[in-house]
Formats: C-alpha cells, sequence, structure tokens
C-alpha cells in the first residue's frame, strides 16, 4: 500500500471504549467477541479471560487472514516493546485453550513471523456504540471534508484504507489514508512523526510524500497526503513490463530510490517496509519519470530524543518505545529479521537489493531465493545484488 497502524493498548485502544471510535461484536468458529464489554463467548457459553487474551484477539479478528506479527501484537496489546515472547505466547496459549483450538485451526502459528486468524469472521457494530461506521465508497466524502469527493480505492492494509480523492471544486487530486474505526491508528500517527522529522532535518523534498493534514481527534481518523503517481508494480504494469522497460531505465529509478532511502538513514529513519508498492513513479517536467518514497507507517526512529531535539511531538510512539522491531512484508525481509526481529538500516538494504533484482529479471513479484544468481547474467549487477545481502 503505497500511500501506507498499530494501538497502544494504554492509549488509542481506550478511544474505542470511550466511544471516540464505534465498538464492534466479531462472531468467528462458535465464538463472539463483544470490544464494547469486553466479553469472549464460545458455543453460547462466557469465557472468563484476562483483558490481555482478548485484547490480542481483538487484533488478530481486525486482520482476519493475513500474518499479524508478534512485534505488532506486542505493541497493540502492550504498548511497548519491553515484553517477552513468554507474554504474548501465553496469551496466544489462554486464547487457545478457551476456544478449544487444540489443533491451531483457529489461530495459526506463521513461524518465526507471528500469527493468523484462519477462520471466516463476520462482525457489526454493537447497538450501543455511540458511533456509526463510516462507509466508504466512490463518490463519497470523508466527514467534515465535503470538497474532497472520493474517486478509487488505491489499497488496504489492516483496518486502513487508502483512497484517490479529488477536490469538487480545484480539481486537485490527493490521497488519504483513513482509518474508519481507530486500527492501526498509531501506525498514522507515526508517518505524521517521521514525515516532519524529515522534512526538518532534510528540508522541503519531492522524493518523500509529503502529508499535508491530519485528523486525530475523532472517527473516521485520516491523513491526507499528495498524490504521488501509480506505485512501482502499477507503473510497470502499464509501461508494458520488462518488454516496455529498458534495464537502464530500471537502473535508474532504482538508484534514485537509493538516494532517498540513504537521505532518510543519514537522519536516523528506518523505513522498514521498502517494496515496489511504497515506490511511486510519476512522469517529470522533463520527460522522464521521478521516484517518491512512501508510507513510512511501518518505520522507526533510531534516537527518539532527536523529536524532542527539535521541537516534535512524538505521535505513533511510546514514551518507552526504545527498542527497533522488525516490520515489512515478508517477500523482503532480511533473513536475520525473521531471525531475531531486530530491524537495522542493513534489513532496508536488502529490501532494495530484493527490489533490485526483481527489476533486473524483469518480474517485480519474484522472490530472492537460493540460486538466484542463475538469473543474473551480469557480473557487475550480482555483485550489487550481493552486496545487499543476495548471499
Amino acid at each position: 500500500m503505497g500511500y501506507g497502524g498499530h494501538q497502544n493498548a494504554n492509549g488509542d485502544a481506550a478511544a474505542s471504549a470511550d466511544g471516540v471510535a464505534p465498538g464492534f461484536i466479531w462472531r468467528f468458529a462458535e465464538a463472539e467477541l463483544d470490544e464494547t464489554r469486553w466479553c469472549l463467548t464460545v458455543r453460547g457459553q462466557l469465557v472468563e479471560l484476562e483483558p490481555r487474551p482478548l485484547q490480542v484477539l481483538r487484533e488478530l479478528l481486525r486482520c482476519a487472514g493475513e500474518v499479524v506479527r508478534k512485534d505488532e501484537l506486542v505493541e497493540a496489546v502492550y504498548g511497548h516493546l519491553h515484553v517477552t515472547d513468554g507474554a504474548l505466547n501465553q496469551a496466544i496459549s489462554k486464547l487457545r485453550n478457551a476456544l478449544g483450538d487444540r489443533d491451531q485451526t483457529i489461530i495459526a502459528t506463521v513461524h518465526r513471523l507471528g500469527y493468523r486468524l484462519a477462520v471466516p469472521v463476520q462482525v457489526r457494530a454493537a447497538s450501543g456504540s455511540q458511533a456509526e461506521p463510516v462507509t466508504l465508497q466512490p463518490g463519497g466524502t470523508l466527514p467534515g471534508r465535503d470538497q474532497w469527493e472520493l474517486i478509487a480505492p488505491l489499497g488496504a492494509n489492516r483496518g486502513i484504507e487508502v483512497w484517490l480523492a479529488r477536490h469538487t471544486k480545484l480539481g486537485e487530486q490527493r490521497a488519504f489514508k483513513i482509518s474508519v474505526d481507530g486500527a492501526r491508528l498509531a501506525c498514522l500517527k507515526r508517518e505524521v512523526t517521521l514525515y516532519r522529522m524529515l522534512r526538518q532535518q532534510l528540508g522541503e523534498r519531492d522524493d518523500f510524500v509529503k502529508v499535508l493534514d491530519w485528523n486525530f481527534e475523532q472517527a473516521p481518523f485520516y491523513i491526507e497526503c499528495e498524490y504521488g503517481g501509480a506505485d512501482l508494480l502499477q507503473w510497470w504494469q502499464a509501461q508494458g513490463g520488462a518488454t516496455g522497460v529498458p534495464l537502464q531505465q530500471r537502473l535508474d529509478l532504482l538508484m534514485a530510490v537509493a538516494d532517498s532511502l540513504a537521505d532518510a538513514h543519514a537522519v536516523g529513519v528506518l523505513h522498514k517496509d521498502l517494496k515496489p508498492g511504497n515506490i511511486l513513479v510519476e512522469a517529470a517536467s522533463d520527460g522522464g519519470w521521478r521516484t517518491r518514497l512512501a508510507d513510512f507507517g511501518s518505520a522507526h526512529l533510531l534516537q527518539l530524543d532527536r523529536l524532542t531535539q527539535f521541537g516534535i511531538t512524538r505521535l505513533g510512539f511510546t514514551a518507552t518505545q526504545a527498542g527497533i522491531s522488525s516490520g515489512g512484508t515478508p517477500l523482503y525481509l532480511a533473513p536475520e529479521v525473521i531471525a531475531d526481529g531486530s530491524a537495522t538500516a542493513l534489513s532496508d538494504v536488502y529490501a532494495l537489493g530484493v527490489v533490485l533484482y526483481q527489476l533486473v529479471v524483469g518480474d517485480l513479484r519474484k522472490p530472492l531465493g537460493p540460486g538466484w544468481e542463475r538469473d543474473v547474467p551480469d557480473e557487475v549487477l550480482r555483485g550489487h545484488i550481493a552486496t545487499a545481502g543476495g548471499s
């Protein structure tokens, strides 16, 4: 999702309970979770569970069918990263016992990454909710932003929808990242914080997607961004793929992204989710193409005290969040990140190397697997990919 949320159980999650965002009732596998009353029933019987396992369950329900990384669950439920795997494992174990999930067919473990709710889910707004869910659809608008008409969805990722919008009078286009119910609100906040940090340190740049406005006060929550063009996957397909994009042009685009990433690293910002979907390509005034690096919702700042130094509020960062959790899309995660969960600048470089490999071989969905060298006849390019982490 090129235009790119976690919750703090002691902060953002409380907003839902206070009615800022609507509460929901989730049904799955002969069970029902009412998040407005924090009640879990299994086959019609009330099950007594502590709040933490129920909060873990809600996060899995919100991302049903998708892998939710351990660090995402820890941050969403415990509000900080100083929690051992044992605490999360215990919460999962209690959930499985309550659900009778001995074979792990409801909550599946994804080795070294996290967990996935593997059954169909039905959801409805609780009758006592103080806010009604907002339905996003083409031709509609956001509450309070009536001058912007929603044109088409650009993507979605675990509770955040991205929409292209057009000003009804001026015709300008913008991208809105929207959290209808407050899920992953901290992700939106983090993106605003890190964009402000990049702008403070690097000045106004056209190679990072600009964040123009935001609403974190009431649902639906959103950030408003400039529209920076199609993502690399969409652009690639529109240009005809490998037959329509010369190798040198592919390499030029990749080098531009590498320069942007290096500048972000120079001020201590890790992207953590570099992939074709987060690289935007737009026609330049000189007839060529320019790239923009998008979606800092999973990003991290190496030195949080720099925010205070430059007078930037720590939106999206808890006060105790000092560690660096893993992040990103599995295909682009460095092996060491999968192994021990720690992201570094080299993790971003690894992801960049995967994108380089995909561009060289002409397949933007191909993984960098064993024997990849056979696909790259050029010795120099093989060396670059290997340096980035392909060996």
